[in-house]
């Protein structure tokens, strides 16, 4: 208490002491002389009064290269208090010769005070270069980037790998991302966690020092002719001629140019894949690996048979959907449960995993194979590959159960049914009990969904009365497939996860189309698909909506959304256009 007392006792004293001091406005900077392709600092101080309306010279002959920087600070020397307001910037002049800095102003206490204008001689350094421009020009031979992709022909899905990697001869002390492309028409990620070292490349003839500056991977979303926009990079090039500059900082830097490097326009040219794709082709590019394990061979009818498939590899992994296994009449199949493990990055490219467990219920006793495959299409060689392991027997003896007693493994029971019931999250609420988040506004929101769920469930009927192809059943399947890819994007929904979120949008919204119309994956554009719509009659706002989803997630990965009241729309909207569309198709 008493030190506070104490305190508010000398608050008058130091603020009559502070006034004492004369205030003051005036200009300083940190060189007289600067050689060209340097920098310095100017700044413009008013000591002992606040002041409004500061208004800067203008900086003709002179680049900005940061500012301005606003600082305040107070002293005391031999018990008089002193404050410094202070505005500086960094400069880097654009030619030699002699110039000065015009006047500042400022407003204190209603009255306008002005700076002294601030001389500053640019002069040659060794080079021998007279301005900016001439240096720049000098180091555009000695300092590059460039982009450089793994392949400039890729098919849609193939994992691109895009180094910027920068070309010096020269020290470089800082760099700073000013621009990167959109990436239009491919989904990005980063590569963070490698550690790329220093090393040395020839160009044209020179020698250069080479460092990836940033390493992206991006997968093809549809075909063409895909541009890559330049990317731009502020470098700080240590001067050769140049020493350290006092600072007002712990440490001394060294002299430097300010450079604007950016690299050459690259175009991708995508290709649609080959036409002779085999019925177990679900979408994989790249190079893939498959793995399988299933249950005890020998059970009996009232046991469910599993297969786990874990299929890896370095390709577009939402594009892979679950393969159709064959099997014979005496099973039961039912819609595979599908899980993506988190990717990982090796030796500078990410690998990708995804787990499918197939589900089986035997109806007669009686000695069984299955033959599971994957297929996959490989780049280098330019062939569809398929995977498959040896058939794997089962010894089926008789149950004791009925049908209705028995039941799936237990984290598997939500994936029975081809459409599940989905609530839609949402933001609206309605605190006097309106219509708006009421049980019949959700019940009429899932409607939709429940008569998906009727058509696919009639198809399942149908299925089991007949056989069909592996096509047809594919074409069936489709809206199961949509509503499980649905499922997952409302998982991603729950947690706020928007990237993955859009992803499983997109994937469930194509992987719809290109089933039901059997499009390859490879031809699945905007434009191909509105008029496929069309020749099938599908109404034109049904259409429109359709094309709107798809804008919205390519805008979403692309260019990053992160709404929740947009999500949950795109989810609702989803879920809704795709039950349209099974309903006007009809078959």
């Amino acid at each position: 208490m008493k030190k506070i007392l104490y305190t508010l006792l000398l608050l008058p004293l130091t603020v009559l002491m502070y006034g004492q001091g004369e205030v003051k406005f005036f200009a300083e900077s940190d060189a007289s002389q600067v050689i060209i392709g340097n920098y310095f600092e100017v700044s413009f101080v008013l000591t002992n009064a606040d002041g409004v309306s500061f208004t800067p010279p203008k900086f003709t002959n002179f680049d900005i290269l940061s500012g301005p920087s606003h600082s305040v600070s107070s002293s005391s020397i031999n018990g008089r208090w002193s404050r410094e307001l202070r505005y500086s910037y960094t400069l880097q002049p654009k030619k030699i010769g002699k110039y000065k800095i015009g006047a500042s102003t400022i407003t204190v206490k209603g009255k306008k005070m002005r700076s002294e204008p601030v001389a500053i001689e640019v002069l040659k350094g060794k080079s021998g270069a007279t301005s900016q421009s001439d240096i720049e020009k000098s180091l555009e031979s000695q300092v590059f980037i460039k982009a450089v992709p793994s392949t400039e022909v890729a098919y849609v899905g193939q994992q691109i790998v895009l180094d910027y990697k920068l070309y010096t001869t020269r020290n470089i002390d800082t760099y700073n991302l000013l621009a990167e492309s959109e990436y239009d028409g491919f989904f990005v990620q980063d590569v963070r966690n490698h550690r790329w070292g220093t090393k040395r490349e020839v160009v044209d003839g020179e020698q250069y020092s080479a460092k990836i500056l940033k390493r992206v991977v991006l997968f093809p979303q549809q075909g063409g002719l895909l541009p890559i926009e330049p990317m731009e990079i502020q470098l700080a090039v240590i001067n050769e001629d140049g020493k350290p500059r006092r600072r007002r900082s712990l440490f001394d830097r060294p002299s430097t140019t300010r450079m604007v490097v950016k690299t050459d326009p690259v175009k991708i040219n995508v290709r649609s894949l080959p036409a002779n794709a085999p019925e177990t082709f679900t979408g994989a590019v790249g190079k893939f690996q498959m793995d399988l394990k299933n249950s005890s061979n020998s059970l009996s009818t009232d046991d469910v048979i599993s297969i786990q498939m874990t299929v890896s590899g370095d390709g577009d992994i939402k594009q892979v959907q679950p393969p159709i296994f064959k099997v014979d009449d005496n099973f039961e199949a039912y819609d595979p449960r599908v899980t993506a493990k988190t990717p990982q990055e090796i030796n500078g490219k990410i690998r990708f995993q995804k787990v499918i467990e197939y589900l089986f219920l035997p109806k007669e006793p009686g000695n069984y194979t299955i033959s599971p495959e994957f297929t996959f299409f490989d780049p280098d060689s330019m062939r569809y590959i398929t995977l498959a392991k040896n058939p794997i027997g089962f010894r089926i003896r008789k149950g004791n159960k009925k049908k209705s007693e028995i039941k799936l493994p237990e984290e598997t029971t939500a994936e029975l049914s081809e459409l599940k019931n989905v609530k839609v999250v949402g933001a609206l609420s309605s605190k006097d009990g309106g219509f708006v988040g009421s049980p019949i506004y959700w019940s009429l929101l899932g409607l939709p969904l429940f008569l998906l769920g009727g058509v696919v469930l009639y198809r399942q009927k149908q299925l089991k009365e007949g056989d069909v192809d592996l096509l047809l059943l594919k074409k069936q399947k489709a809206a199961a497939v949509a509503q499980q890819n649905l499922e997952s994007a409302k998982q991603f929904l729950d947690n706020n996860d928007s990237r993955s979120f859009y992803n499983e949008v997109s994937r469930a919204s194509l992987g719809y189309i290109g089933d039901k119309l059997n499009i390859p994956l490879s031809e699945l554009s905007k434009a191909n698909i509105e008029g496929q719509l069309q020749k099938l009659k599908i109404s034109t706002p049904r259409i429109e909506s359709f094309i709107k989803i798809l804008k919205t997630c390519e805008m979403a990965l692309y260019g990053g959304m992160n709404n929740t009241a947009a999500m949950n729309d795109t989810y609702a909207s989803a879920a809704s256009v795709i039950s349209g569309i099974e309903e006007e198709i009809g078959a």
